[in-house]
């Protein structure tokens, strides 16, 4: 019976997952990210990545609004692969691996957050999460890679989380040629672990995985020239000034973080310790996406969702349960 139980569960959070993806995918993402009007721009897009030259009559990345991509290349490469395999449209491949990640994304986000609470809480992360990933979905008009990175990212802290270091080393380097913000991941490790009685050992792992996650990294800058031309602080820091204070009230960082925030600050208290390091991590994260992005795409800025996420349904199941008990002081945290 209770075989057949878990059975039905899995059977509903695929369901789910689907249900989830198919809305996103065709209601939110047929009337932006893949609207056909701007299929022209994506397939030039691609044309340009996949043969590292900017498009004419551009003469910079920057003027084509796409500084820093062209080392986003294994979804592109990927892409580009199954066309010619298939001689299917090279657009609706995207849109089929942007399906097939956000699918595989939500069901390896429930096993995640299942580390570290129950069933009934893991379910109200989902589905907050796939509550704001409408917004994700604007501001931009070809980024085949968030989905596929989203994926790494949850995959990674998963590993992470249980010390399957080689696993991890492998996947982050894997991880660098779909989108290089993973490579910051080696400092999540560290932060995590270290103490005074195992630093050293702690030190040369971090370092040893952030090598690998480097040597990707400039390996690519030096086969693929180009795409890092510069965008000073202040330049960045004005234009997210800007986009802020054009609207203020429904400005989507803070739509999707102020709550998460809150309650996973208010969880640090019974949060296990990487749940606290991830919180810590995760808000350290904002400075950098802050200084080098248009802080207004919170595509950029879901890792530090997934990094909050399990602090803050702790609290969350903190406040239900002691509600329910009448105020009365609770509670383990959850194996």
């Amino acid at each position: 019976m209770a075989q057949r139980s878990r059975i039905h569960v899995l059977l509903l959070l695929i369901l789910l997952a689907g249900s989830l993806t198919l809305a996103l995918q065709r209601w939110v993402g047929g009337a932006t990210l893949y609207q056909e009007s701007q299929s022209g721009r994506r397939e030039v897009f691609h044309k340009a990545i996949l043969q590292n030259r900017i498009p004419p009559p551009y003469t910079s990345w920057q003027q084509v609004g796409a500084i820093r991509v062209n080392i986003r290349i294994a979804t592109v490469y990927l892409a580009e692969s199954v066309h010619r395999l298939t001689n299917l449209n090279v657009l609706k491949i995207y849109e089929l691996i942007d399906t097939l990640a956000l699918f595989f994304s939500f069901l390896l986000l429930f096993v995640y957050l299942r580390h570290t609470s129950p069933a009934i809480y893991a379910l109200s992360g989902l589905l907050y999460v796939a509550a704001i990933l409408p917004l994700t979905y604007f501001h931009v008009f070809f980024a085949p890679w968030d989905r596929v990175s989203l994926v790494c990212w949850i995959a990674l802290i998963m590993l992470l989380r249980s010390q399957r270091l080689i696993a991890f080393t492998v996947l982050l380097a894997i991880s660098i040629t779909v989108k290089f913000d993973t490579i910051v991941l080696p400092g999540l490790y560290f932060l995590a672990n270290i103490t005074l009685g195992n630093w050293t050992r702690i030190v040369l792992r971090s370092t040893a995985m952030f090598g690998v996650a480097l040597a990707v990294f400039v390996g690519m800058r030096i086969l693929l020239p180009g795409g890092f031309e510069d965008r000073t602080i202040i330049t960045q820091l004005l234009m997210n000034f800007r986009d802020f204070r054009s609207t203020p009230l429904s400005y989507p960082p803070l739509l999707v973080f102020v709550v998460p925030l809150i309650l996973a600050f208010m969880g640090l208290r019974w949060s296990d310790h990487f749940s606290k390091m991830s919180v810590f991590f995760g808000v350290l994260l904002f400075l950098p996406f802050l200084v080098a992005t248009n802080f207004i795409e919170v595509r950029a800025e879901m890792p530090v969702l997934l990094l909050l996420l399990p602090s803050a349904l702790t609290a969350l199941r903190i406040l239900c349960e002691s509600g329910e008990d009448g105020g009365r002081d609770a509670i383990a945290v959850p194996e």
